[in-house]
């Protein structure tokens, strides 16, 4: 933890011109000389199952060399040929249908491929889904059409570092822009429910929009009037100047709106469509939204340093990016242009080298009001410390220095985006770590000593004040001088095989292993793990802690999706259960059934 468990560093992706039945020419593709093939033909998936012309496939692995693009003639027919043995990704495209891959029975997963041997020809049918419409027109408060706002189809996906389902750009469906009648069509979307959300494009900054009052414009029409009059055009009476000086302006910001016509994200309609569907009048109005200024006081600052101010948007769904701001040398901040939602608004100063770290954090919601006079008060940072223990097979002591432990990936934390846990010191086999601001830590990356070791040793536990932190996301509150880190050699093992039905081993299927108890399905959670079989079907995983676990197979999984509930709660209804005891070698073997 230090320098291996508590030491961390901030770590946190045209269809080509080419003739009908033709390989676009590449003139840095080598030569193949391989004897198998892939062939097949691309259809649409519907009754007529029509061969799709000028259908884009691309083949791809491993070895970048081998990679080609194919496009289809009017038989829809495709042939990738002298091709080394082995295993490819297979996936076809065309405009306003939606792309799949081979061996997928959904579109945007990255399917299973098709695998081909020496010597033969591996036949492939790849049905394209017609891709469905969703068009409307977008309309300013004022009923003129509103040109050049960008328009999304959203879906919610499970994001694996913010540990939650969120709303996320559909993938494979790039936002459009309305026209000069304020029309947008988004096309190409597979069937599904979407959350349809507006960005207008201004050239303003995050500082927010002045609105003119209706008094301000009366005040200018007149001056206009009396100048037409005036001996010396141009200069208005100061004395209306004045008046219309004295009204206050509304600030408003541009936020995204979402059908039917919200600024909540919450409060916005699903729109769904089936295969090939078109969905028109999907009307909203365009509307700025109230903006305000949330300002106040921080009452602390550290003498030389600085005193740093963030406000983060919790209820967030696109790109609403946290504002940071240095304070005033009085502790005095300001933002503004703040649209309404939920935040999160916190402050540190100091320095852990000089141990005077202190913070502050408070959650406000914002409704267009200005937020005035908030004042928010400083709390010390505070300390972990306690022991490293080693639980060896033999009892022999580390075959590597401690301070020669690699550091680990970076978390995030409730308090603010970004925030780490700052490095720590090792004195002998005691250790501290000072100006820890607290809040509950995320892991951002796979936790070195959890899925691989340090050296030869694996972290089996990190118990602060009594209570294990990794059977939870790091919850940091208090000061401790009681918290022991426990490496071990001796970790469990579970491994197995698996297979088909027919006997045969799966070799590109997931293997997933998750606690019975859903208090341990959280990113990087040390209690779930997901791995591929060998190509013999075997599979191995090192360093399950104690319990009772499901087992379960996948045939399709996006990275870290394993560690989504939603997707755990649904392969537990079919999952083998199984129980694991500290330091077991325990033999599994999954069948799959159907």
């Amino acid at each position: 933890m230090i320098r291996g468990i508590l030491v961390t560093a901030l770590a946190l992706c045209a269809l080509a011109p080419g003739a009908a039945g033709q390989q676009p020419r590449d003139s840095r593709r080598p030569v193949l000389t391989g004897t198998a093939a892939v062939a097949g033909i691309v259809l649409a998936d519907d009754g007529e199952r029509r061969p799709l012309r000028r259908a884009r496939v691309v083949l791809s692995s491993s070895d970048p060399d081998v990679s080609q693009t194919f496009i289809t003639g009017d038989d829809g027919r495709f042939a990738f040929e002298r091709l080394p043995g082995g295993r490819y990704n297979l996936t076809a495209s065309k405009e306003g249908y939606v792309p799949m891959s081979a061996g997928s029975a959904t579109p945007g997963r990255p399917g299973l491929g098709v695998e081909t041997a020496t010597g033969g020809t591996r036949h492939v049918e790849l049905r394209l889904p017609r891709g469905a419409v969703i068009t409307g027109r977008l309309l300013t408060a004022t009923g003129e059409p509103a040109a050049g706002v960008r328009v999304s189809a959203l879906t919610r996906r499970y994001v694996a570092t913010a540990g939650e389902h969120r709303l996320v750009n559909t993938p494979n469906s790039a936002p459009v822009t309305t026209d000069d009648r304020g029309v947008y069509r988004i096309f190409g979307l597979p069937a599904g429910g979407y959350v349809i959300a507006a960005q207008p494009v201004v050239p303003f900054t995050a500082a927010g929009v002045q609105v003119l009052s209706e008094a301000e414009v009366r005040a200018a029409l007149a001056e206009v009037r009396v100048a037409t009059t005036a001996a010396r055009p141009g200069l208005p009476p100061q004395a209306q100047r004045a008046r219309a000086a004295e009204v206050p302006r509304r600030s408003v910001s541009f936020t995204p709106i979402y059908y039917p016509g919200t600024s909540t994200a919450a409060r916005a309609a699903v729109v769904t469509v089936r295969a090939g569907e078109v969905r028109s009048s999907v009307d909203f109005d365009l509307e700025a939204v109230p903006a305000a200024t949330v300002e106040g006081f921080a009452g602390f600052s550290v003498p030389g340093g600085r005193l740093i101010v963030t406000l983060a948007q919790t209820d967030r769904t696109l790109d609403a990016r946290p504002r940071t701001q240095t304070a005033s040398p009085d502790g005095r901040f300001s933002f503004r242009g703040v649209p309404p939602g939920d935040y999160q608004l916190s402050a540190t100063s100091g320095s852990i080298a000089a141990g005077n770290v202190q913070w502050a954090a408070t959650s406000l919601s914002v409704h267009g009001d200005d937020l005035e006079g908030l004042v928010i008060t400083p709390q010390p940072a505070i300390t972990i410390a306690g022991n490293i223990v080693f639980d060896a097979a033999s009892g022999a002591a580390p075959v590597i220095p401690l301070n020669q432990i690699p550091s680990l990936p970076a978390f995030n934390t409730s308090i603010g985006l970004g925030t780490v846990l700052p490095p720590g010191a090792i004195d002998g086999t005691a250790f501290h770590i000072r100006g820890v601001i607290p809040g509950v830590y995320r892991f951002v990356a796979p936790p070195q000593g959890i899925r691989t070791p340090i050296g030869r040793w694996w972290l089996a536990s990190i118990t602060v004040n009594g209570h294990e932190l990794l059977d939870a996301e790091l919850d940091l509150r208090q000061n401790s001088d009681s918290a022991v880190v426990t490496f071990t050699d001796r970790p469990s093992v579970l491994s197995g095989t698996v297979r088909y039905a027919s006997g045969l081993p799966m070799t590109q299927e997931w293997v997933i292993v998750f606690s019975k108890n859903p208090a341990g399905w959280f990113h990087q959670s040390r209690r779930v793990a997901a791995v591929r079989p060998t190509p013999a079907g075997g599979f191995t995983i090192r360093n399950l802690p104690p319990g009772d676990y499901f087992a379960a197979v996948s045939v399709e999984l996006l990275p870290n999706e394993w560690f989504d509930p939603e997707l755990l709660r649904e392969l537990a209804r079919d999952a083998l259960p199984f129980t694991i005891a500290p330091h077991e070698v325990k033999a599994l073997d999954l069948r799959l059934t159907r």
